[in-house]
Order: structure tokens, then C-alpha cells, then sequence
């Protein structure tokens, strides 16, 4: 019997955040688990790149651990700091049940217009879906 084992590269300084629409234009969005770094706030799908791994390739991985969605077409929106954030209105899979989702405890699909009414959400969060929305 062989036994294989993968050696996950090390985590980066680097994040990378995408803006998931639905067909109705809606914004997929993700509340933290309350064991978590900020915790039981809304977040958008994404996280820390790997090692020697590209930004796209990074959020496309992100996006799929997190939610089990493969996201394509990704279009960058903007950069801050070590934050780089995608929108992307194609996607395929289907999302987690609430109870499978490995590193938050539920979603929601937000009208885009509903979003600064939302509380629990940071600003730079806000901002970057303005921004996605121009």
C-alpha cells in the first residue's frame, strides 16, 4: 500500500476577496463563525493566497473551499493594501448547505441595493461592492 501525502504550501500575507453575483444581480455574502477572527460578521468569499500561488488562482481556490463554487471569469475590481478583490457573475456547483460550510455558519444572496443597511459587515467590504457595482 502506498500512502501519498500533499504538503500544503505555507499561507501568505495576501488575500484575495471576490464579489459573487447571481442572476437576479444578488451578492453572495458569508457570516464568520463565532470561534473565528472577527467573529459572526458577514464576509465575502475568499482568503489568504499560498505560497508562490497567482491572485486569481488564489481567490478561484479560496472561493471554492469556502462555498464549493467554482467561480471563473474573474474580474479585478480593486486593490487595497494586501487585499486584492473580483467580482465575478460566473459560477458553477452548488453552494453548501448551511451546515456544511466549513468556515462560516450561514450565507445570504443580498440585493445589492440592501447592502449599507446591513449590519455586521465591515466598510471596506461595503466598498469594494460599491465599486464592483460602477
Amino acid at each position: 500500500m502506498t500512502i501519498r501525502l500533499t504538503i500544503r504550501p505555507p499561507d501568505t500575507t495576501f488575500v484575495a476577496k471576490v464579489i459573487v453575483f447571481d442572476e437576479q444581480g444578488r451578492i453572495l455574502l458569508l457570516k464568520r463563525k463565532a470561534n473565528q477572527k472577527y467573529p459572526s460578521q458577514w464576509d465575502l468569499p475568499g482568503g489568504h493566497l499560498l505560497q508562490g500561488e497567482d491572485w486569481p488562482t488564489g481567490a478561484q481556490r479560496e472561493v471554492a473551499e469556502e462555498t464549493n463554487l467554482r467561480v471563473t471569469n474573474l474580474e479585478k475590481v480593486f486593490k487595497d493594501g494586501r487585499k486584492q478583490y473580483y467580482k465575478t457573475k460566473t459560477f458553477s456547483g452548488r453552494l453548501f448547505d448551511h451546515g456544511e460550510l466549513p468556515e462560516h455558519d450561514e450565507y445570504i444572496w443580498l440585493e445589492s441595493e440592501k447592502i449599507d443597511k446591513l449590519n455586521d459587515i465591515g466598510d471596506i467590504y461595503k466598498d469594494a461592492i460599491r465599486r464592483s457595482l460602477a
